[in-house]
């Protein structure tokens, strides 16, 4: 699995993606993982408003917001940074649902 115009071997995201483009490639995984993750924000931030604090809830979804704003940048970078964006932005929706649960459970 040589590409044939420079005889080398293909790369993780060439094997993965199939693109060599990084902008169509980080296009693609930007749009893919706001997608996974929207389901679960939003049945978190919707159950969380409701059982434990609407001001809570506004203040976790705009910090949610602004992690997922700079997954495109951090994704062209090497991979550790983009763990800068997802991890946190998967906080946000796991404390929601953990709190939600904690105070339902009272």
């Amino acid at each position: 699995f040589r590409d044939k115009k420079t005889k080398e071997a293909p790369d993780i995201k060439q094997i993965k993606y199939g693109v060599e483009n990084v902008n169509v490639v980080a296009a693609n995984r930007t749009a893919g993982n706001y997608t996974e993750q929207l389901v679960p924000f939003l049945l978190g931030l919707y159950f969380y408003s409701t059982y434990v604090s609407v001001q809570g809830a506004v203040k976790w979804g705009w910090v949610w917001l602004f992690f997922r704003s700079f997954y495109t940048v951090v994704f062209k970078l090497p991979f550790p940074c983009l763990l800068i964006s997802t991890i946190p932005a998967y906080y946000c929706v796991w404390f929601m649902m953990g709190a939600t649960l904690v105070t339902i459970s009272k």
